[in-house]
């Protein structure tokens, strides 16, 4: 084999969606009398990933994230006949776009749902008062500068229901979201009325006092002056209705596609982190995509079905945390899927939970990855390459060789953090031990 370099040049990168103009060299080898031609260089690896993508997904396979996403677009509903309401797919909002847009819908309004886009994030950081602040704040403050609409609903959610587990808290900065969206709105003058009740979702609000709390909560605002007790009840039910239906149709999207992985023999990975991260375009830098191009299915971490037989994990009190380690426990005792968590910069409960998720999966394939919102997927591709590479082994060891009674006798002791997650049953010297 004889290769030798018989050219070489530089252009410049002009991606439309990018403006960092990077430097791109071309270099023309040939190898054996043919002619090849190879690119490098570039803050992504858009130049530098094959072409070819042997290793992606079929076009058939199915697409939780995609199937997601189609799912809640059908709750948007524009009728020029009602006035509009504005529902951003931001914070803890983004798991019950159902729930909310079936609220409105039922109280006689139309749906515009808010979605963050590429450049969401830059334009949030002009925006967002604090630059300190994680990425999803700073996107939602550009998600809701739409002076399209007139009204805009973002109810501060104080609990999250889980239909598969306990359920939970959002976190500190989710709470206080639509403080920070109205004050910032009237800040820049802009005309958007927020309309920002309390929420309990994780409770029943349908018992006498809690609805009168909410009728009244809702009546503060012109656009709601005219509900009563009735309208609000028939709501909550039809936005339950809506939750139901979707919660189900999301565990259906993720069977399929674990059945379509089996079947194919390619890895499943459960991809764990808050939903407004995992599933915004602008916040979880393309993992979706860049697994499937490697050649592994993906899947939402809301798209697992999580069995009884995993513990409750009562200590972990944010909702989307107690589900994605719920969901990593799950994937770990199947010994069939491979849990992924993806967090975004400067996220607080990730901080304390990135340690529990490595250790609850201590001596099983899995990764953490933490983005910016910047970077694009430079740097993503290796290291989730790399993992895959982890994942294949550890699927062809399984296959050759399968445990036997004596490899879960010697197999070492589970971890002490499962312990410890349970509510009651940690008996150290902290303080939060009850």
């Amino acid at each position: 084999l004889e290769a030798r370099i018989t050219q070489r040049s530089e252009f410049t990168c002009n991606d439309s969606k990018c403006g960092t103009h990077c430097p791109i060299e071309k270099v023309k080898i040939d190898f054996n009398g043919q002619e090849k031609i190879a690119l490098s260089g570039g803050a992504c690896p858009k130049y530098e990933i094959s072409k070819s993508r042997s290793n992606q997904l079929e076009k058939e396979a199915p697409d939780p994230f995609k199937q997601r996403q189609s799912l809640i677009d059908t709750f948007e509903d524009t009728d020029p006949g009602y006035t509009v309401v504005g529902i951003p797919v931001v914070g803890a909002l983004s798991g019950h776009i159902p729930w909310l847009a079936g609220f409105i819908k039922a109280l006689g309004f139309s749906v515009k749902l808010l979605k963050s886009d590429t450049q969401s994030l830059a334009r949030g950081e002009q925006l967002c008062n604090s630059f300190d602040s994680c990425g999803p704040v700073k996107i939602a403050h550009a998600v809701c500068n739409n002076d399209d609409i007139r009204f805009l609903f973002l109810p501060k959610i104080m609990d999250i229901p889980d239909t598969e587990g306990l359920g939970g808290m959002p976190c500190v900065t989710e709470q206080t979201l639509p403080e920070l969206i109205d004050q910032g709105l009237k800040s820049k003058e802009h005309n958007i009325e927020v309309i920002r009740p309390k929420l309990f979702l994780n409770k029943d609000v349908t018992g006498k006092h809690p609805l009168n709390q909410l009728v009244a909560s809702l009546k503060k605002y012109k656009i709601f002056k005219e509900l009563n007790r009735s309208h609000v009840q028939k709501a909550l039910s039809a936005a339950q209705h809506a939750q139901d239906t979707y919660s189900k149709a999301l565990l259906d999207f993720g069977q399929d596609a674990l059945n379509y992985a089996y079947e194919k023999k390619v890895p499943p990975v459960v991809v764990c982190g808050s939903l407004h991260v995992i599933h915004d375009t602008a916040a979880n830098s393309k993992i979706p995509t860049i697994l499937r191009q490697n050649g592994a299915m993906a899947i939402p971490m809301d798209c697992l079905s999580i069995p009884d037989t995993v513990q409750t994990m009562e200590k972990i009190y944010w909702a989307d945390a107690n589900r994605y380690l719920r969901a990593a426990e799950t994937a770990m005792k199947a010994q069939t899927i491979y849990p992924l968590m993806l967090s975004s910069f400067g996220c607080g409960p990730a901080s304390f939970t990135e340690q529990v998720f490595q250790s609850l999966l201590h001596g099983y394939p899995h990764t953490i990855l933490e983005s910016d919102g910047h970077g694009g997927t430079a740097g993503f591709v290796t290291r989730i390459q790399s993992f895959l590479q982890s994942v294949n082994q550890y699927m062809a060891q399984q296959t050759a060789a399968p445990k036997t009674e004596m490899d879960q006798e010697m197999a070492p002791p589970e971890s002490k953090i499962r312990t410890y997650i349970d509510k009651g049953k940690y008996s150290g010297p902290y303080m939060d031990k009850n």
